[in-house]
Parts: structure tokens; C-alpha cells; sequence
């Protein structure tokens, strides 16, 4: 990785398991062993009265919301990085620092082996992984044109446009690839940096890189790839290593199209050629 600045600034992987009631009785334990690990910031916790799922994680067929949902975040000391524990059944690694493919499946397998050592686990949902990157080509010297794939320009690409100022847009495509749902999401956002609604529970508490929100008034976009088990994949018995053998293809989906998306200019800009 050269000194240049990646795009990438929030990184999700998420596992969906079986419900936990007794979930809180065991978070002092999970808490005191991450601590050993380097997380030794705050636990943050929350109760709601309805399911909302900041994660994207779909619920499996057949699993009914539920009236209350308590989670619990062990986040480490800089607040860049946390572990999400959700007695509905969801368990999440979450980053705003940039990291490398082989230090996020470290710390998703470490989060995972000390949960599953805790709690023994017994039924594997889901698995996903979903990563937000800042295209704003402005801070080298460019425009958005030179940094995204044509397809994203939408009407700015027509003749009829050109002179007008770009305002707010948004371009949203789901797909499927074998078990596997892909969402991808184009946002661009004219006056400063932003974000959807469904994420912000999830960078609750997260420090972020100062340069994300320094530069208001300036264009740019955010590209933002969901790729996770589909809701229909039947449930099946839980394993350390088929989580990280699904996690590996959820990431190498996401990276093919987030290369896809954007132009070699772009990437040589982020170091990432």
C-alpha cells in the first residue's frame, strides 16, 4: 500500500446466527477477552423496541422480528474499530480505518473464535461483507466524470445537461451471483459529506478519518457494495471456516465490482493499481 489515500472508509462483515437470549450474561466475559486483544475502549449498548438492522443483514425465511433486540458493541481504544454482538443473532466487525483484506479476515476470525468459544454457536444464517468508499476526485484535481464508470453519470451524461450544476443524485442495482445477493449503491452528493440513514446506527460511536468531513460545499459521490448470503439459503450448522471461505467471496465480489466501477485514473490516484 503506497501513501496515498484509499477511498474506503467504513468495512462491515456480518454474520447471522441463531437468536441469543442469554446474550447479556455472557458480554462482561466476551468484553474481558477482547480487551486482552487490543480492544479496551468502550462498550456501547443499546435496546430496541422494534428490530431495526443497521448491518443489512437480511432475516431468514421463516424468523420473525422480535419486540425488543439488545446490542452490545466492544469498540478498541482509538474508536476506529468494534465487534457487535446482537442477542436477535447478529454478529459484526466494523471498521472506519482502512484495512487490507488479510488484517480484516484476522480480526473477524479472532471476534469469532472468542464468541463461539463463549456462547458455542450452532446455526450459520448468513454471512456478508459491505464496504463504503468516498469517490471525491476534487482533492487530486479532478471531476467525478474521470473517476466513475460512464453508467453512473446518469442525465449529467446527455448533451441537454451540459452547463447545469449537479445536484443530488442516486443509483441503486441489486443482483444475484450463485448463493450470493449483491446490492450496490452510487450516491452523489453536491454539498458535503453524507450518509444514508440505514448506516448511521452502525458508524454510531466510530471515529472517523478527519479528511471525510473537512471539505464542505465540495461534489463528490459515495460508492457503497452490500454482497451477503441470499434470505432464501437454508440454514446449516456453524463452522469458523465456512464463514471465512463465504466471507472470502462476498469480498472478491465486492472488489470486482468496485474495480469495475471506477476508472484506472482513479485508482492510480488511491495507490491501489
Amino acid at each position: 500500500m503506497t501513501d496515498k489515500r484509499p477511498p474506503v472508509f467504513l468495512t462491515i462483515a456480518a454474520v447471522t446466527h441463531e437468536p441469543l437470549k442469554a446474550l447479556g450474561g455472557y458480554i462482561p466475559q466476551i468484553q474481558d477477552s477482547l480487551r486482552k486483544l487490543g480492544y479496551s475502549g468502550q462498550l456501547q449498548e443499546s435496546t430496541l423496541s422494534h428490530l431495526e438492522n443497521p448491518l443489512l443483514v437480511a432475516l431468514p425465511a421463516g424468523m420473525k422480528p422480535a419486540a425488543v433486540e439488545n446490542t452490545y458493541s466492544v469498540f478498541t481504544a482509538d474508536t476506529r474499530s468494534a465487534f457487535t454482538f446482537n442477542d436477535q443473532g447478529i454478529f459484526a466487525y466494523h471498521t472506519t480505518a482502512y484495512t487490507t483484506r488479510a488484517a480484516l479476515f484476522k480480526q473477524v476470525r479472532m471476534g469469532l473464535e472468542i464468541f463461539h468459544q463463549h456462547v458455542q454457536l450452532q446455526t450459520l444464517r448468513r454471512v456478508g461483507a459491505r464496504m463504503l468508499d468516498l469517490i471525491r476526485p476534487s482533492d487530486s484535481g479532478h471531476t467525478v466524470a474521470s473517476y466513475v464508470a460512464p453508467s453512473f453519470r446518469g442525465f449529467e451524461a446527455i448533451s441537454a445537461t451540459e452547463g447545469w450544476a449537479t445536484g443530488l443524485s442516486t443509483f441503486e442495482q441489486r443482483f444475484s451471483d450463485g448463493d450470493a445477493e449483491v446490492i450496490a449503491k452510487f450516491d452523489c452528493l453536491p454539498d458535503g459529506f453524507g450518509l444514508r440513514a440505514d448506516i448511521m446506527s452502525t458508524m454510531q460511536g466510530h471515529a472517523l478519518p478527519p479528511h471525510l468531513t473537512s471539505v464542505p460545499g465540495v461534489l463528490h459521490a459515495i460508492l457503497d457494495i452490500d454482497s451477503g448470503t441470499r434470505a432464501s439459503i437454508e440454514p446449516r450448522a456453524f463452522s469458523i471456516d465456512a464463514v471465512m471461505d463465504e466471507l472470502g467471496g462476498h469480498k472478491d465480489r465486492i472488489s470486482r465490482l468496485f474495480r469495475a466501477s471506477v476508472t484506472p485514473l482513479a485508482l492510480s490516484e488511491w495507490g491501489l493499481q
